[in-house]
């Protein structure tokens, strides 16, 4: 076996890419050449450098999406349910991270790169005086 790479992927997201039906993976696990294309095609969209077809963005907002598409990435490996664009109240939040049954983000990503710091500050005190139904606070 050549080229063998440890992987950490949630299993909900193991399942849907190969339709295994498991409920634990206990170290190594071979997957046939069909299944490891698709985990493969995935682990690249995730860590991909965005396409040219995107030249037309000015170089900062790629910059910008590409770290919004970093921390999705990371939130949804490590087992939360991330969504970009979130919106509360009027305000926009570039990335939050949810972790069901709580009601509300988990935490609460904002890239600024420019534009009004204070405002992006703001916006993340807005998400910090949200709501939560359980007792541990919400990070931003």
């Amino acid at each position: 076996m050549e080229d063998v790479r440890e992987i950490d992927l949630p299993l909900a997201k193991l399942s849907e890419l190969t339709r295994y039906r498991m409920k634990a993976v206990a170290g190594f696990m071979k997957v046939s050449n069909e299944k490891a294309r698709k985990i493969i095609k995935y682990l690249q969209q995730i860590y991909a450098k965005p396409p040219i077809a995107h030249a037309s963005k000015p170089p900062q907002e790629l910059q910008h999406d590409r770290i919004i598409d970093i921390i999705y990435a990371l939130g949804e490996l490590i087992g939360y349910k991330p969504e970009k664009k979130w919106r509360h109240e009027g305000y926009r939040f570039d990335v939050v991270w949810f972790k069901p049954p709580r009601v509300g983000p988990k935490y609460v990503f904002e890239v600024h790169l420019r534009g009004s710091l204070e405002a992006a500050l703001l916006r993340l005190k807005h998400a910090h005086d949200i709501p939560v139904s359980t007792e541990d606070k919400l990070t931003v």
